[in-house]
């Protein structure tokens, strides 16, 4: 989050919406939580750093299965389905891909696969799948601007440190009528 979205939550005010009732909501791994009442955006006021966020994912999937249940596997055949009418070059970037469940339907259903991931061991995976992987895409020719039908950030938002840069950025990959989904896990209210 930046200083600007920082202060901005400080006050009262979401940086996602804009709207004044931003209230406390929790805390997790020592960090203040805060919650937007109209957009349900969960924020955090301190951001980890770079070093931060990788010691923090450096074992978030050691209990990886590689398998999905019935439903989260619906959802995903769902997401590919609704995103075929922007395919094009066929490319199709999921930022924070984890296990690889969304990238694998995608590739079942003829798509060229491209992921952003932190987690080592998930780059791993993701290069045996076949898949085009990276921990950073700026700057990486394999990720050129304009060129992928699609972006996808599932359950992704809230674990980076500034949600409104990467929706910002991920216009840069996507071409011109392409489709970016971005979704986010719904806690109790």
């Amino acid at each position: 989050m930046s200083e600007d979205q920082l202060a901005s939550a400080l006050a009262g005010r979401c940086p996602v919406c804009n709207h004044g009732s931003v209230r406390h909501w929790g805390e997790k791994s020592t960090r203040e939580l805060w919650r937007c009442h109209r957009c349900k955006a969960i924020l955090c006021t301190t951001s980890p750093d770079r070093t931060d966020s990788d010691r923090l994912y450096e074992h978030y999937h050691d209990e990886a299965r590689f398998t999905l249940a019935p439903i989260v596997q619906a959802s995903l055949e769902r997401v590919v389905s609704l995103a075929e009418h922007s395919r094009s070059s066929g490319r199709w970037l999921d930022f924070g891909y984890g296990e690889g469940g969304l990238l694998e339907v995608a590739q079942r259903r003829g798509w060229a696969c491209y992921g952003v991931e932190i987690s080592r061991s998930m780059l791993d995976y993701g290069s045996r799948k076949g898949w085009t992987v990276t921990s950073d895409p700026r700057g990486d020719p394999r990720f050129a601007d304009g060129t992928f039908d699609v972006v996808t950030m599932i359950e992704v938002l809230e674990h980076v440190a500034d949600p409104v840069c990467l929706l910002c950025s991920a216009a840069r990959w996507l071409r011109p009528g392409g489709s970016c989904t971005s979704r986010r896990p719904m806690p109790a209210a």
